[in-house]
């Protein structure tokens, strides 16, 4: 999967920097149905990579805590790499499970119910690695009247419902000035594949 070696270059970098209070950055990888802009997709590999300022965290109303993005993008093979330009936010709720939202809305876009030993209690501050399985993680509406989301390639919209196949969460703590170079190479390495 080429979208799975964009994330495995994201954790690389990561991984060389000391872990840290400050920045966090994420990824949910998984495979999709769905849409940006004219261009629709059917079984597609996909990462989301986000970053985070640790500080900027909340507590969820009902337990957990979210953190709104500083910075989001989407891969998706073979289709291209987007920037998100709606706010998002990743969130723990007190279930344990974990989800990417929009930052305004309490609606899941992709929830899932992660390995609950790894997800729980998980602070939003450290690392983390877990995977839910096949049939373990929903996708929301990404889309309706009221309200889509805005990206690059424009609208993006994944096919609500249940996940066929498994989707993994990553999180890492990443020292503030090593996040945007983290950022800059995945970004890089996301425009790169979209020209080939």
């Amino acid at each position: 999967m080429k979208t799975a070696s964009l994330a495995a270059s994201a954790a690389a970098l990561s991984a060389s920097f000391a872990c840290t209070a400050g920045m966090v950055t994420v990824t949910f990888q998984g495979v999709a149905d769905g849409s940006v802009g004219a261009t629709n997709f059917t079984g597609r590999a996909f990462t989301i990579f986000a970053q985070a300022d640790s500080d900027n965290r909340q507590t969820r109303s009902g337990g957990g805590y979210e953190l709104v993005h500083d910075m989001a993008f989407i891969a998706i093979d073979g289709v291209g790499s987007f920037m998100f330009f709606t706010s998002t936010k990743t969130f723990v709720d007190a279930s344990s499970n974990i989800g990417f939202a929009r930052s305004t809305s309490t609606f899941s876009l992709l929830k899932g119910d992660f390995a609950p030993t790894a997800a729980a209690g998980w602070d939003m501050e450290s690392g983390i690695t877990t995977t839910a399985s096949s049939g373990a993680a929903q996708f929301g509406t990404w889309t309706s009247p009221s309200f889509s989301i805005m990206t690059s390639g424009g609208t993006l919209a994944l096919r609500a419902g249940t996940s066929s196949e498994q989707v993994s969460f990553s999180a890492f703590a990443v020292p503030a000035p090593g996040s945007a170079a983290l950022l800059g190479a995945a970004a890089l390495i996301g425009m790169r594949r979209r020209r080939n």
